[in-house]
């Protein structure tokens, strides 16, 4: 159960961004790819919280099931939790001017192409 949502909101959008980059349809992996490292940044707060507790867990679960803090317990990472946090939420805002560059510069190429898509 440890790290089941946390994994879960980067994996699915990781998936239906691998589908759609499959299927070549470039809006909806863009979106899919905006999805996932949008959840980065959530995550990001998510990480920092294991050390403050201050926000709500899903469903009204106690402290024991907050996924970071027990991570954090159990490799005893308390000296660079937030350090961590913070490297995920640069690479969650870096990811989506990324996800932007990649969407504005294939359009560009498919328009230079003459392909209106």
């Amino acid at each position: 159960m440890v790290l089941g949502g946390s994994l879960n909101q980067l994996l699915i959008p990781f998936i239906t961004f691998a589908a759609f980059y499959y299927k070549r349809d470039r809006a909806g992996a863009a979106f899919a790819l905006l999805w996932f490292f949008g959840n980065f940044i959530d995550e990001s707060i998510y990480m920092a919280d294991g050390r403050f507790l201050k926000l709500p867990l899903i469903g009204g679960l106690g402290l024991e099931a907050h996924d970071w803090r027990n991570l954090f317990n159990h490799f005893d990472l308390w000296g660079i939790d937030q350090m961590l946090s913070n490297m995920v939420f640069y690479l969650g805002w870096a990811g989506l001017f990324l996800a932007w560059v990649w969407l504005y510069k294939s359009w560009r190429s498919d328009l230079k192409r003459g392909r209106p898509e």
